[in-house]
């Protein structure tokens, strides 16, 4: 197995081997607040179309469905066996849910 080094904003590194999946939610970074002023100027502006002979030429017959490599026989909902579970970092913070995670994977044998 291929092994993978996660190095954390914390300076924590944790190396795995994969097949790995570590997720992050969406609420660990603070949009910024656009005003509202910017977001007039942004409605007024047209935005640039690039076709398939663009500024980076395509191959037609490589573009779309056709050109595809993978072809997409049935889309599908997979039911939710096991929620995992979700580190609130206004509960606790980054180092302990790290630390929580990792030793998890060691007692799972992941790493």
């Amino acid at each position: 197995m291929t092994n993978v080094i996660f190095v954390f904003f914390t300076n924590n590194i944790l190396k795995a081997n994969f097949p790995v999946l570590l997720t992050c939610e969406k609420e660990i970074v603070k949009i910024p607040f656009v005003p509202f002023t910017q977001i007039l100027k942004a409605m007024e502006k047209e935005p640039q179309v690039i076709g398939a002979d663009g500024v980076i030429p395509f191959q037609r017959e490589k573009l779309g469905l056709k050109g595809s490599p993978t072809q997409v026989k049935k889309v599908f909902t997979p039911e939710l066996k096991k929620r995992g579970k979700i580190y609130d970092l206004k509960e606790v913070s980054l180092e302990e849910a790290i630390k929580e995670i990792i030793g998890i994977l060691k007692n799972k044998g992941l790493l």
